[in-house]
């Protein structure tokens, strides 16, 4: 992959030092890593992360973004009880992905 076809699986609040970037290992996923995952920047099964480098890398704490607090708001605004995501991928032949936290010790998200 080159730089300019790279994903962005994070905002753009930088995270992570420049020196540290430009020297990072391309996470298997994208080739940028600075910023916040914003799929793992929420309350439910939050988990903190010390590495602010990590492709990963969910934030100070839940809801830190303001992405994540802008989809809290609507949620709590609507009183939307219940979402489900489906996700595709943009790569061909491979089957589209029903996401979901499979392995969560959570029963409830009452955050």
């Amino acid at each position: 992959l080159s730089q300019k076809s790279a994903c962005r699986r994070t905002n753009m609040h930088s995270t992570c030092p420049a020196s540290k970037v430009k020297s990072a290992a391309p996470s298997p996923f994208c080739l940028v890593q600075d910023g916040v995952d914003l799929n793992r920047n929420f309350g439910f099964d939050w988990t903190k992360l010390s590495d602010t480098c990590a492709h990963i890398y969910p934030g100070t704490q839940p809801f830190s973004e303001p992405e994540s607090q802008a989809i809290r708001k609507v949620l709590f605004d609507y009183q939307v009880h219940a979402s489900m995501g489906f996700h595709t991928r943009a790569t061909g032949s491979r089957p589209a992905l029903l996401i979901h936290p499979f392995a969560s010790p959570q029963k409830n998200n009452t955050t």
